[in-house]
């Protein structure tokens, strides 16, 4: 598998498709789009992690701590 746009090969197309997103300057491969900014990815878990930057009321923050009002997005933080 050989990329159109330089000359990376790769046995696999699945490892030709992560490295066409190296030339995705336009984000033509990025099909998860913010509504609040201009944030794009090509991973959704990306936009949703993104997301949680315009969370100023701590509306996404999920995990609670049992000892106080202590709230955050990812109970490893907890």
């Amino acid at each position: 598998y050989k990329c159109e746009l330089c000359d990376y090969k790769s046995n696999f197309s699945s490892d030709l498709n992560k490295h066409k997103l190296s030339h995705d300057v336009g984000g033509i491969y990025k099909k998860y789009k913010c509504e609040l900014c201009n944030f794009k990815s090509h991973q959704k878990s990306h936009l949703n992690r993104h997301k949680l930057t315009h969370d100023t009321e701590g509306t996404y923050k999920r995990y609670k701590c049992e000892l106080c009002d202590y709230k955050i997005h990812y109970k490893f933080d907890l």
